[in-house]
């Protein structure tokens, strides 16, 4: 067991804590999924200050992995069988995250998607066209763009830190 002198937790060792900072990464990754679901299950509400907390969320997530990654990388040299088991516990749980969300990504992206479709077959079918029909055809066109660019996005942060390199 080595203790990490620079450890702000105090006299714990570098395994322990490489395991609370992936524990922390599993928590939020809960939290950020959680803000994720809640976008996408209410497509039809503007997500202005969600879409903002959602990504200071992965914003953290970043970090956090970061520092997850690090601590277990530190640690390979001295155990590399227990840094290559929370290796593989952070990349199972990453892509795991991105595969939820990938999942649910595509669901919502279908809905919204098909609400646009069903508008423009309403509206195709009134002549003259209503201005208010236009505008809320409009609207679901812009909701459904969001939607894409705001999951592209999210997936794109988590992607990124799925992998974590070991070496001596």
């Amino acid at each position: 067991m080595r203790i990490d002198p620079l450890s702000s937790l105090g006299q714990i060792s570098l395994e322990q804590q490489a395991e609370i900072y992936l524990k922390e990464l599993e928590i939020h990754q809960k939290n950020y999924f959680q803000q994720f679901c809640s976008i996408l299950n209410q497509p039809d509400q503007d997500h202005t200050a969600a879409e903002i907390h959602l990504k200071s969320l992965g914003q953290d997530l970043d970090f956090k992995a970061a520092r997850t990654r690090e601590a277990i990388q530190s640690l390979y040299p001295l155990n590399p069988g227990f840094a290559i088991l929370l290796k593989e516990r952070y990349e199972k749980r990453l892509d795991e995250l991105h595969q939820d969300m990938s999942d649910l990504s595509l669901m919502a992206i279908a809905q919204a998607k098909e609400a646009v479709h069903l508008k423009h077959k309403e509206i195709a079918s009134q002549m003259p066209i209503n201005l208010a029909d236009a505008v809320a055809l409009q609207f679901l066109i812009k909701q459904c763009q969001g939607l894409i660019i705001l999951t592209r996005e999210q997936l794109q942060l988590v992607h990124n830190q799925r992998q974590l390199s070991l070496s001596p």
